[in-house]
C-alpha cells in the first residue's frame, strides 16, 4: 500500500502531538515528585581508625636543584638589565620571590669563589630582600605549608654557601665572609622563628584534621605506641585536650601500647597533645673553665652531657648573654681498637685500644644572636660502641664574665614521635543527629543538617531518591535539594510545544494556502544547502588568500626575521617565552608558503637544531642546548603537519630545501657587501680626516731633505700623543664610572647593613 504525501505529513503531525503530550505528562510528574525521607535507623557506620600526624614543626633541608645562571654578577650593563627584568617578573607574579633567592644562590655556588667581598655582600642583601619579601607575603589562611618550604630551602642554601665559602683562598676575606653569612641567615631565622609555632621537649602536639573532616565527633579510645618510651619515665603521661588532662587507663603490654578510655571530642578541638617527662641529658649546669697557657687561645667552657643512649634524634637548646663570637661543640669519645701492622708483609701484629671523639654539633655563636628554640635537632643513627663520656665545648677568644658563664645554658633531650591510633567506641550524649526538609517556592526543597558526620551526610544524599542532589550550600547546616530532570523535560517539553505549532502552521497553510508555503520547500532545499557551505567557506576562502598574498610579496622579510629571530632566541634571550616561539613559528610557516618549500626543508632545520644540542651540553650552555631543543619540537610540528597536508593535496611546483639555502647564502653576500662598502667609506672619511689634520702642521713641499725629516718627527709625535691621549681619556672614562658604580654600590650596602644589623640586635 503505496502512502501519499499529505498522509505522511499527517502522520508526522499525530507522532509530535504523541510526544509532546509525553513530555508534559513527564514534566507534570517531575512537579509533583518529592524527596525519601531519609531514617538513620537504617545507617551502619564503618569503624574508622585514625592514625594521627605530628606537629613537630621539624624542618630539614629541602632537595631541589638551583636554577640555571648565564650572566656573571657585576657592573655590567647586561646584569643590571637583567635585575631590571627581575623586578617586572616578580611585580607580574611570573616568578616567586623564593625563586630568585635561588638564583642568588645559584650565583654564588657557580662564581662566588672569584668574587671580592663587596660583590658577595650585594649578592647576599638582595638574597635577604627576597626572602624577607616571601616571608612577608605568605598565605593568610595557611602560612604554614610556605613557611616550611621557604625554611627549608634557606637550611639549603646556608648548607651550599658554608661549602662554597670553605673553597676561598683568602683567610681574611673567608672570616669576614663566615661573619656576613652569619648575619644574614641568623636574621633570617629570627624572623621565621617568629611564625613557626615552638614546640616544647615534653609536650608532643597532634593533628585532628582527618576527623573535624569527617565531622566524626563522639568517645574515642586512644591508643600510644610506647615502643621508643620504654625508657621514659611515663607515671604522669596524659593527654592534652584544651586545658584538660586524661590519664592512661592501662597499659597494653601485648601491643606495647598505652590506652586512653573515652577521650571526648566535640568538634571545637584543633590538635591533641601528647605529655611525657622528658629526658634531661644535662643534669649539670655548671660550666667548666679551661683557662689556656700565657698569651695564647682560645678559652674553653665545658659541660659534661650524658651520653647519647638512644638511635633517635635529639633537640637541643642553647642560650647565652656573652659579648663576642663563640665556638659550640657537642662532642663524645668513643673506645675503638688500633692495628699494628708489620712493616714488612702489612700484616697484623697486635691490636691496642684508643680514644677518638665524634663532633655532633658546631657552629659560631654570636653575641646578637637569637637563642635557639627547641626545633633544632640532630640525628644520631648509629651509636658509637664503647662511649667513654660526652660533652658541650663553648670556645671563645676572649675569656668570659662571670655572669656570662653563669647564662650559658645547654640542654639536650632524646626526641620521639609516637604513633597515635584515636577509635571511636560511642557518640556524644547531646549529639544526636537532626534532618529536617522544608518546602521553598518553585517546587524546590530545602535540607538542614544537624550533628551529623560526614559518613551519615553521605548515606542521606544517596537515600533522598532518584533524581535529587544538593544544588548549592546555604551553610554548612543547609543544602538546596534540585530535582536534576524537571529542567530537561522543561526543555524538552519546551521544543516538542514549539515543533507542534510551527508544524501545525505549515500544514494548515499547505492545506489551505498553498502558494504561501513555497519559500519553505525552497527554504530547505540541496541549493539552500550549498549556499550555507559557499558561506562558511568563503571567509576562510578570504583569510587564505590574504596569507598567500602577505606570504609571497615579502616573503624575503619573512625569511631574514625567522632565522635571526631563531638565532636570537637561542643564542642571545635569556629566558624562554611562549609568545616569541608562537611568533617566530608563525613567520617560519609564512616563509614556507611564500616561497613554496617542501615539507622536508623543516624536518632540515630539526635536524640541525638537534645535531647543535650535544654540543652545547659538551661546552656546559644546558639553557642555549634547551632552546635548541625547543625548535628542534617546533620543526618537527610544521614539518609533520606539511607533510599530511601534502599526502592529503599532492600539491605541485614544490621546491626542496636547498632553495632556502640558496636565498640564505644570497641574503649573506648582500649584508656583507653593504657592510663592506659602509666600512669602506668610513675607512675613506678618518683617513682624510688625518689627512687635513696633518696638512695643518707639516710641510707639504719640502725643499730639502731635513723637511723630510722633520715632517716624519711632526707625524710620528703626533700620533703618539693622538693615542696616549685617547688611552689616558678612555682609561679616565672607565675609572670613572667605574668608581662611581662602585660607591653607589657601597652606599646601598651599607644602608642595608645597618637596617639587617638593626633587626638582629636583640631587645632587653
Amino acid at each position: 500500500m503505496k502512502i501519499s504525501l499529505r498522509q505522511k505529513q499527517i502522520i508526522v503531525l499525530f507522532a509530535i502531538i504523541v510526544v509532546t503530550i509525553f513530555f508534559g505528562l513527564l514534566y507534570h510528574w517531575s512537579l509533583q515528585v518529592k524527596p525519601n525521607h531519609v531514617d538513620l535507623s537504617d545507617f551502619i557506620p564503618e569503624e574508622q581508625e585514625y592514625q594521627l600526624l605530628t606537629n613537630d614543626n621539624l624542618v630539614r633541608p629541602a632537595s631541589f636543584e638551583l636554577p640555571t645562571v648565564q650572566t656573571k654578577p657585576g657592573i655590567s650593563l647586561k646584569y643590571q638589565l637583567i635585575q631590571l627584568i627581575e623586578k617586572v617578573d616578580l611585580k607580574s607574579k611570573k616568578f616567586t620571590p623564593l625563586f630568585f633567592a635561588d638564583r642568588r644562590i645559584a650565583e654564588l655556588m657557580k662564581w662566588g669563589k672569584d668574587f671580592e667581598y663587596q660583590i658577595w655582600e650585594n649578592i647576599l642583601n638582595r638574597y635577604y630582600n627576597s626572602v624577607s619579601f616571601s616571608l612577608s607575603h605568605l598565605p593568610i589562611s595557611q602560612p604554614l605549608g610556605p613557611l616550611t618550604e621557604i625554611y627549608s630551602h634557606v637550611l639549603t642554601h646556608r648548607n651550599l654557601i658554608s661549602q662554597k665559602i670553605n673553597e676561598v683562598y683568602d683567610n681574611k676575606q673567608k672570616q669576614l665572609l663566615v661573619i656576613l653569612t652569619d648575619n644574614i641567615f641568623q636574621s633570617i631565622e629570627k624572623r621565621i622563628l617568629k611564625l613557626l609555632p615552638l614546640t616544647s621537649p615534653d609536650l608532643i602536639t597532634y593533628s585532628l584534621n582527618d576527623i573535624l573532616k569527617n565531622k566524626d565527633f563522639g568517645y574515642f579510645d586512644v591508643s600510644v605506641d610506647s615502643t621508643n618510651l620504654l625508657n621514659f619515665n611515663l607515671t604522669n603521661t596524659n593527654l592534652v585536650i584544651d586545658d584538660q588532662l586524661f590519664f592512661i587507663s592501662k597499659f597494653d603490654q601485648e601491643n606495647n601500647q598505652l590506652v586512653f578510655h573515652n577521650i571526648p571530642l566535640t568538634g571545637n578541638e584543633k590538635s591533641i597533645s601528647f605529655h611525657f617527662k622528658p629526658i634531661n641529658l644535662t643534669p649539670s649546669k655548671t660550666w667548666e673553665e679551661k683557662i689556656p697557657p700565657i698569651d695564647k687561645k682560645p678559652y674553653q667552657y665545658i659541660l659534661p652531657v650524658n651520653n647519647l643512649p638512644y638511635a633517635t634524634n635529639y633537640r637541643y637548646q642553647f642560650e647565652s648573654k656573652i659579648n663576642q663570637s663563640a665556638q659550640l661543640q657537642l662532642e663524645q669519645q668513643y673506645a675503638t681498637m688500633e692495628a699494628e701492622l708489620n712493616p714488612k708483609n702489612k700484616k697484623v701484629l697486635y691490636y691496642y685500644p684508643t680514644e677518638k671523639t665524634d663532633t655532633l654539633i658546631n657552629y659560631t655563636q654570636y653575641s646578637h644572636y637569637v637563642p635557639f628554640a627547641f626545633k633544632d635537632q640532630i640525628n644520631v643513627e648509629n651509636l658509637r660502641p664503647n662511649i667513654i663520656q660526652t660533652w658541650v665545648k663553648l670556645i671563645s677568644q676572649k675569656q668570659l664574665s662571670l655572669e656570662e658563664i653563669k647564662s650559658l645554658q645547654f640542654n639536650i633531650y632524646p626526641y620521639v614521635s609516637p604513633s597515635i591510633t584515636m577509635t571511636k567506641i560511642a557518640p556524644l550524649a547531646n549529639y544526636v543527629p537532626k534532618i529536617n526538609l522544608f518546602q521553598l517556592p518553585g517546587q524546590r526543597y530545602q535540607l538542614s543538617l544537624q550533628n551529623t558526620t560526614a559518613q551519615q551526610e553521605q548515606f542521606i544524599f544517596s537515600s533522598l531518591g532518584f533524581g535529587w542532589k544538593p544544588s548549592h550550600s546555604l551553610s554548612t547546616a543547609a543544602v538546596n535539594l534540585g530535582f536534576w530532570p524537571r529542567p530537561v523535560l522543561g526543555y524538552l517539553l519546551l521544543f516538542s510545544l514549539l515543533s507542534l505549532f510551527f508544524y501545525g502552521n505549515y500544514l494548515f497553510l499547505k492545506f489551505k494556502k498553498p502558494q504561501q508555503t513555497n519559500w519553505v520547500e525552497k527554504l530547505f532545499s540541496y541549493k539552500t544547502y550549498d549556499l550555507i557551505i559557499l558561506t562558511i567557506k568563503w571567509p576562510f576562502k578570504l583569510i587564505w588568500k590574504v596569507i598567500k598574498y602577505v606570504s609571497i610579496n615579502i616573503r624575503l622579510f619573512w625569511l631574514i626575521i625567522s632565522l635571526l629571530g631563531i638565532l636570537f632566541d637561542i643564542f642571545i634571550f635569556k629566558k624562554n617565552s611562549d609568545f616569541i616561539t608562537l611568533l617566530l613559528t608563525i613567520t617560519w610557516i609564512l616563509t614556507m608558503i611564500g616561497y613554496r618549500l617542501e615539507a622536508r626543508t623543516s624536518f632540515l632545520f630539526a635536524l640541525f637544531y638537534l645535531v647543535l644540542c650535544p654540543f652545547l651540553l659538551i661546552l656546559k650552555l644546558d639553557f642555549i642546548a634547551e632552546k635548541a631543543a625547543i625548535w628542534t619540537y617546533m620543526m618537527l610540528v610544521v614539518g609533520t603537519i606539511q607533510s599530511i597536508i601534502e599526502l592529503k593535496t599532492n600539491p605541485t611546483n614544490l621546491k626542496d630545501p636547498f632553495t632556502v639555502i640558496n636565498k640564505i647564502s644570497l641574503v649573506l653576500l648582500l649584508v656583507l657587501n653593504y657592510l663592506k662598502q659602509k666600512l669602506l667609506s668610513l675607512i675613506f672619511i678618518v683617513i682624510n680626516f688625518f689627512v687635513g689634520i696633518i696638512k695643518l702642521f707639516i710641510n707639504t713641499k719640502p725643499r730639502t731633505m731635513l723637511d723630510i725629516l722633520l715632517n716624519i718627527v711632526k707625524v710620528v709625535l703626533f700620533f703618539t700623543i693622538f693615542f696616549f691621549g685617547l688611552f689616558i681619556l678612555s682609561k679616565a672614562v672607565y675609572s670613572i664610572g667605574t668608581n662611581i658604580c662602585q660607591q653607589y654600590q657601597k652606599k646601598v650596602a651599607q644602608e642595608k647593613r645597618e637596617r639587617l644589623w638593626k633587626s638582629i640586635i636583640p631587645t632587653v
